[in-house]
């Protein structure tokens, strides 16, 4: 190896580092975003009380949508036994001011209070479609009965 290959490799090496290093700054403004996309003024339980097996509905209005973004719901129910149950990711409709969702309690649920979880993934660039911004939802009471 020549000296001016290795003063090139090493400049090479150099301009690659230091183009990495200045676009964290750019991708890091261009994934966080303070504001949700979208708000939501109430999540309420249209069935408060569900038998094993039956359908739990949750009514969900929004307040605004700021940005049009695609979104994915996560959901979950744990019953009076903490026993937690997941549900397949969900596309949240993006124009719907009013959304219906149903859910099938487990066959297997303990009767009692049981709490229904959900969160939000949003992504509005494409950094985010590896990294969404997530939001929590607030917790949902209802009851299960045999």
């Amino acid at each position: 190896m020549t000296n001016h290959s290795w003063k090139t490799t090493i400049l090479l090496v150099t301009v690659f580092i230091v183009g990495c290093l200045s676009a964290v700054p750019g991708l890091l403004v261009f994934w966080y975003n303070e504001t949700p996309p979208q708000s939501y003024s109430t999540r309420t339980v249209e069935t408060p009380v569900v038998q094993r097996g039956g359908i739990l509905t949750v009514k969900i209005v929004r307040e605004e949508i700021v940005n049009y973004c695609v979104a994915n719901a996560l959901r979950s129910i744990v019953d009076s036994a903490g026993m937690l149950t997941f549900y397949d990711t969900e596309p949240v409709p993006i124009d719907d001011m009013v959304l219906t969702v149903h859910i099938r309690v487990p066959t297997d649920a303990r009767v009692g209070t049981a709490y229904y979880h959900s969160k939000v993934l949003w992504i509005c660039n494409p950094l985010q479609r590896w990294f969404p911004k997530t939001v929590l939802q607030n917790v949902l009471t209802f009851e299960i009965t045999s």
